[in-house]
């Protein structure tokens, strides 16, 4: 079973901000199609490194009497960049809404939507402001770079076995000569009668 990380991430991000602001423009970068009504936010996931090792669940769920479901999650440290970009006439606007954001996040209800999309903020960057010429008009962009701890959930199927035998014969095992030894271990999964 394959999972798409980066994918699983940008919607997590993408559900925070859209909760918070449902009438923004949020677009993705690197994407083919035409570009969004200005202003909008773009949301970069820049780096999303695995930190620590994965966590592995020993209980299983039993789907039928051959296979069962087992959890991993591993935890990452995301660089995510959001970028609001307009022309020149929106600055105020673009402004506004980098600020917007920065203080929604703080906010009882963007903590909320952290966590309900598994994402918990570690650093906070500054809002950076940078223009650029297109063409011919002057865009604005205002840039802020966090850090967020996120988990990632994957099931996965696994075959087990319900009961097995096992049986063992040791010859002399460091005793007398011709000295036997026999071990016998029946394992079940438990039942009413027997837990």
């Amino acid at each position: 079973m394959s999972t798409n990380v980066y994918q699983d991430l940008e919607d997590s991000l993408y559900a925070v901000v859209e909760g918070l602001f449902p009438d923004w423009n949020i677009t993705f970068p690197y994407q083919n199609y035409p570009e969004e009504q200005t202003p909008f936010l773009s949301i970069d996931v820049m780096k999303n490194d695995p930190s620590g090792r994965e966590y592995q669940s020993t209980l299983v769920d039993v789907i039928d009497s051959n296979t069962s479901v087992s959890t991993t999650l591993q935890d990452y440290i995301s660089k995510v960049r959001f970028e609001f970009v307009g022309k020149y006439d929106n600055n105020t606007v673009l402004a506004s809404m980098a600020q917007d954001l920065d203080f929604a996040l703080r906010t009882p209800k963007g903590h909320e939507l952290l966590a309900k999309n598994k994402l918990s903020t570690l650093q906070v960057g500054a809002i950076d402001r940078l223009k650029a010429r297109r063409e011919t008009e002057t865009y604005m962009y205002y840039q802020q770079t966090n850090f967020y701890a996120w988990t990632m959930q994957q099931r996965s199927s696994v075959d087990y076995i319900e009961a097995t035998d096992i049986h063992g014969i040791y010859h002399d095992a460091g005793r007398e000569p011709d000295h036997i030894i026999h071990t016998y271990t029946k394992i079940e999964p438990p039942t009413e009668d027997k837990p």
